[in-house]
């Protein structure tokens, strides 16, 4: 989002709010930008659209695609409450995102967690 010009980077966030309107009937309220790659400018056209930035306190990697243990092992070794923990759906065979889902979910509510939507989001 950085590289992009001041056009460019309102419609992409313009086209995007309005992509996840038609899916989800609900007004977008946030953005992640990709990367979590932000500066001023990108900072100053989310908030324009009216927008928050939301970045993750747990990086997953699970688009490294390591195995759904190795994944799991990450986010559950590390989470604290109130954490917010970044995974993909997107970029091919996402299997081992979903089975180390099931495996966070699982081991955390062991552990007396309840998890959440980010507000508004």
């Amino acid at each position: 989002m950085r590289k992009l010009k001041p056009g460019e980077l309102n419609g992409q966030i313009a086209r995007t709010s309005a992509a996840l309107f038609g899916i989800t009937g609900r007004p977008v309220t946030c953005l992640r930008p990709p990367f979590g790659a932000v500066n001023a400018r990108v900072r100053r056209a989310i908030r324009h659209q009216k927008l928050d930035v939301k970045l993750w306190d747990i990086d997953a990697r699970d688009w490294k695609k390591p195995g759904s243990a190795a994944i799991a092992n990450r986010v559950v070794s590390v989470a604290d409450p109130g954490d917010v923990s970044l995974m993909h759906d997107g970029g091919g065979n996402r299997s081992q995102s979903v089975r180390a889902l099931a495996r966070i979910l699982r081991s955390l509510s062991k552990q007396h967690y309840d998890f959440k939507t980010l507000p508004g989001c």
